[in-house]
C-alpha cells in the first residue's frame, strides 16, 4: 500500500473522468480486525453505489473497487485505508492516522483530509547527546531514525583519540580520561573537554540539520544542554530541549517528548496565519464568502486559503465560471462538499490551504480566503 505524498495529492486533483469515489476507512491490524475492516470497506462501496444511482461509467468504478476488495488483505491494514476510484483511475493509499470515515462521490476527489494530513506531517532532528554516546536521529509523526553524519564524534573518546592522532594543541584533563590539564580546576579543564567536543559536533552538524530546515531538538542532560546552547552557531537549534538521559529513552519516548515542543510552535504558526487574514480584510484582499472565494480561486487570485476542520457545506461550483449555482450548510445535506471544491481549486493555481480547528478560525462561515490582490 503506497504512502501519501504532495506528488499524490497533485495526481488526485488533476481531472478525471467522473464520478469519482473517495472512499477513507479507519483500520485495525491484526486477523481479529480484518473481518471489522472488510465490512467498513463493503458498506462504504454500497453507499457509492447508491450515490452513483445509474451513472454512465457506475459499473466500471464498481468492478475497480470490487477487484480491490478481492485482492486485499484486509487483517493487514493500519492507519486509514484512502481509496479513490473513477472511470480512468484507481489508487490507494494508507496514512497512520486515524481519519474519519467518509464516502464521497463527486466530480472530484475528496481530498480535504489528506491535505490535513500532509499540513500535519513534520521533519526534525533529535541530537542523542550524552558523554559517550552523541547520535543524530532524523524524525517524522511516526518514526525516529538514526542518521550517519559524517566527521561528528561519536563521543568524548573518540574525540580525545582523533585530536591526539592529528596532534591538535587542546590539551585534555585528566578527567576526560586523557592528557593533563595545566591550572585551574579539574571541573574547569572537563568543562572546557566537554565545550570542545560539543563545538566539534556543533561544526558537524551544520550541513545536515541546516541545510533541511528542519529543526534540531537536543535531548540531554540538564547541565549539558546550556553548555550546547552556549557554543552551539547552528540556527536550527530549538531553545526547548529533552531534558534527562537520552541513552535510558526509546526511540518512541524520544519522539513523543520531540512532537510534544513542537506542538505548540505549530499551534502559533496556525494563530498567525489568522491574523494575516485579519490583516487583508482590513486592506480589502480578504474575504469569506465562498461565491466570491470559488470566481477568486479560479482566476488565481487566492494565495492563502483557511478551511475549518470537519465544516461541510454541500453545493455545486461552475468549473468554467466560478459561480456557485447551490450551496447548502444544512448538516444532512447530501452533494459535492464546496469546502473541499474550493480548496481544490486553490490547490491547482498555486495557492496555500490550511486546515485549521474550529477555535482557531477567524470566521464562522467555514472558509477564509487572503487574496493575492
Amino acid at each position: 500500500m503506497k504512502t501519501f505524498t504532495r506528488d499524490d495529492l497533485q495526481t488526485l486533483l488533476a481531472l478525471h473522468e467522473g464520478p469519482c469515489v473517495s472512499l477513507y476507512i479507519p483500520t485495525e491490524r491484526g486477523l481479529a480486525a480484518g473481518p471489522a475492516n472488510h465490512l467498513a470497506f463493503k458498506n462504504g462501496v454500497k453507499t457509492a453505489e447508491r450515490h452513483l444511482n445509474g451513472s454512465p461509467n457506475a459499473a466500471k468504478v464498481l468492478a475497480r473497487l470490487n477487484d480491490f476488495d478481492a485482492a486485499t488483505n484486509w487483517g493487514e491494514l493500519r492507519g486509514t485505508l484512502c481509496v479513490f476510484a473513477a472511470h480512468d483511475f484507481f489508487e490507494s493509499y494508507a496514512v497512520a492516522e486515524s481519519l474519519a470515515l467518509q464516502t464521497e462521490v463527486a466530480s472530484t476527489f475528496l481530498t480535504r483530509p489528506l491535505v490535513k494530513h500532509l499540513q500535519d506531517q513534520v521533519r526534525y532532528y533529535v541530537l542523542s547527546l550524552s558523554k559517550e554516546n552523541i547520535t543524530l536521529l532524523e524524525g517524522t509523526n511516526g518514526s525516529l531514525d538514526p542518521v550517519r553524519v559524517p566527521g561528528m564524534p561519536r563521543g568524548m573518546r573518540e574525540f580525545q583519540t582523533h585530536h591526539i592522532n592529528h596532534g591538535t594543541s587542546h590539551r585534555f584533563s585528566s578527567g576526560s580520561g586523557m592528557g593533563a590539564g595545566h591550572g585551574g580546576s579539574e571541573f574547569d579543564h572537563e568543562k572546557e573537554d566537554m565545550k570542545a567536543l560539543f563545538k566539534a559536533v556543533d561544526r558537524a552538524l551544520i550541513p545536515i540539520t541546516h541545510g533541511h530546515r528542519n529543526p534540531l531538538i537536543l535531548a540531554t542532560f540538564h547541565h549539558y544542554s546550556g553548555t550546547f546552547h552556549d557554543v552551539s552557531k547552528n540556527p536550527s537549534l530549538m531553545e526547548e530541549s529533552i531534558d534527562g538521559d537520552p541513552t535510558k529513552m526509546t526511540r518512541d519516548v524520544l519522539r513523543e517528548r520531540a512532537l510534544a515542543i513542537l506542538s505548540p510552535h505549530r499551534q502559533a504558526a496556525l494563530s498567525h496565519l489568522a491574523e494575516q487574514y485579519k490583516v487583508a480584510v482590513e486592506r480589502r484582499r480578504g474575504t469569506n464568502y465562498i461565491p466570491s472565494i470559488a470566481k477568486s480561486a479560479l482566476s488565481g487570485r487566492v494565495a492563502t486559503l483557511l478551511v475549518e476542520d470537519g465544516r461541510r457545506i454541500v453545493g455545486q461550483i461552475d468549473r468554467t465560471t466560478g459561480e456557485v449555482p447551490v450551496m447548502s450548510g444544512r448538516p444532512q445535506a447530501e452533494g459535492q462538499d464546496l469546502i473541499d471544491e474550493v480548496a481544490e481549486l486553490v490547490l491547482g493555481t498555486s495557492g496555500s490551504v490550511y486546515v485549521l480547528p474550529k477555535e482557531l478560525m477567524p470566521t464562522d462561515s467555514g472558509v477564509a480566503a487572503i487574496l493575492r490582490y
